[in-house]
C-alpha cells in the first residue's frame, strides 16, 4: 500500500515552495536578519537562541533563515550559513561538532565524516578549531563577514 501523506520537513522544501508557504514569521525573520548583518559588519558578536515548544515552527523558522542568507549573500552579505537539523547523532564530542559544521560549509555529504567518526579525540579540539577555521576563511576570503552556525536542539546536544 501507498502512503500519500507525508511528515512535513522543511528542509525536504525547494527555496520557491519555501517561500511561498511562508507567512505570519516575517517580523521574527526580520529581528533575526537584522542582527546577522550588524554582526557581519564587525563589532560586538550578538549571539541568538529560539526557544519555543515542539511544534511551533523553529525548524521551519531557521530553514527561512538559511534561505534569506542565501538571497543576501547573493546579494553581497559576507555570510556563510551551516544549518544542522535536529538528528546529529554524529555529533557526540565536542569537536565533531565544529566538524560537522566545517562539512556543511564546505558543502560535503555526510558520508564525508564516516572515517572521522571514529577516531581518536586526543587534539581533536585543537585540529577542528584549525580546519573550521580555514573553511570560513575560504568562505569568507576577504576576512570580514559572519559564519552562522544554526544548530536545532543545540542544549540537548550539549547535555549528552
Amino acid at each position: 500500500m501507498t502512503s500519500y501523506i507525508k511528515r512535513f520537513n522543511p528542509y525536504d522544501l525547494p527555496e520557491e515552495t519555501l517561500r511561498a508557504i511562508a507567512t505570519g514569521r516575517e517580523q521574527v525573520l526580520e529581528n533575526i536578519l537584522s542582527v546577522i548583518a550588524r554582526n557581519a559588519e564587525g563589532g560586538a558578536v550578538q549571539h541568538l537562541q529560539i526557544v519555543a515548544p515542539r511544534g511551533y515552527g523553529k525548524s521551519f523558522l531557521m530553514r527561512m533563515v538559511q534561505s534569506a542568507l542565501k538571497e543576501r549573500a547573493a546579494e553581497g552579505l559576507p555570510v556563510a550559513v551551516a544549518l544542522l537539523p535536529e538528528e546529529q547523532h554524529n555529533v557526540d564530542a565536542p569537536h565533531r561538532l565544529l566538524n560537522e559544521i566545517q562539512r556543511v560549509l564546505e558543502g560535503r555529504p555526510a558520508e564525508s565524516l564516516l572515517g572521522a567518526a571514529f577516531s581518536e579525540s586526543e587534539g581533536g579540539w585543537d585540529r577542528a578549531v584549525i580546519d573550521l577555521d580555514a573553511a570560513i576563511a575560504s568562505r569568507l576570503p576577504e576576512g570580514r563577514g559572519i559564519a552562522v552556525a544554526i544548530v536545532e536542539n543545540f542544549d540537548q546536544l550539549i547535555s549528552e
